[in-house]
């Protein structure tokens, strides 16, 4: 199999492979990606040079840091073989559409600062491929959908920073059991940890700043027995913590001001 990568002008990076696909495919993709300028290029004729004749099916899609806006088409989701979406520091607005829910390959996500809106969505939880999440700096609202990891077995870093998300962290976020990396800060939850994130075995890094979080620190006697290098709790109502958290030989960093 052979890989190709085009390097366009304006800085972005489709990269395609050369696969025995059919036409209707390729057809498809490049009509996805005519969508896709069409909603967010003031100036169409940018990226019209950039969807060229040679075109074959588009793996990895970096459109980030471009100055973007408008809302995202529904369209996106026909690039069904795309594994790398990134999207971020862009002005989007409006929803995730759920046109992306086809995008069963996708193993990197990152929506990153926008002004993305909406509850976030329960479709995601249907990209068990997906290893990397990161919406942080939108305005998200609402609940994290309950069946948000009940198919990612394979997600490794959750970014969801900086949004306007309330309610409890669901004890579902467990079945994640591949999560390294999570990060909630700044939002509104409240009510106590659960225990159940206690199964996240494989976690390093929690990140849980500036939320409206109560409860004994008991909860997290769990992570003396993980590889836990970051915990990050500050401005959280603890009512108390336990010495044996400094016993803890991988910890790096520990942030419970305020």
């Amino acid at each position: 199999m052979e890989r190709a990568y085009y390097y366009f002008p304006e800085g972005l990076l489709l990269a395609t492979f050369l696969l025995a696909v059919g036409t209707a495919d390729i057809i498809t993709d490049k009509s996805a990606l005519v969508t896709l300028r069409d909603h967010v290029v003031s100036n169409r004729h940018l990226i019209l040079a950039k969807i060229g004749p040679f075109l074959l099916l588009v793996v990895a899609l970096d459109i980030s840091n471009m100055g973007f806006a408008g809302m995202i088409p529904p369209q996106l989701g026909n690039l069904s073989f795309l594994v790398s979406l990134n999207m971020s520091n862009n002005n989007f607005h409006g929803h995730l559409p759920e046109g992306m829910a086809h995008l069963r390959r996708l193993s990197f996500m990152a929506a990153s600062n926008n002004n993305l809106t909406g509850e976030i969505p329960s479709w995601l939880g249907v990209l068990e491929r997906l290893q990397y999440l990161s919406l942080r700096n939108n305005s998200f609202v609402g609940h994290l959908p309950a069946n948000v990891c009940d198919n990612l077995p394979n997600l490794k870093e959750l970014d969801l920073y900086w949004n306007q998300l309330s309610g409890q962290i669901l004890s579902g976020l467990s079945n994640c059991f591949g999560l390294k990396s999570l990060d909630l800060s700044l939002n509104q939850f409240n009510g106590h940890i659960p225990k159940a994130v206690g199964n996240l075995k494989m976690l390093e890094e929690l990140h849980l700043n500036y939320n409206n979080l109560e409860g004994y620190f008991l909860g997290f006697l769990f992570f003396i027995q993980f590889h836990i290098y970051i915990l990050s709790l500050s401005n959280t109502v603890l009512s108390s913590m336990p010495p044996t958290i400094f016993k803890i030989s991988t910890l790096e960093f520990v942030d419970f001001a305020g």
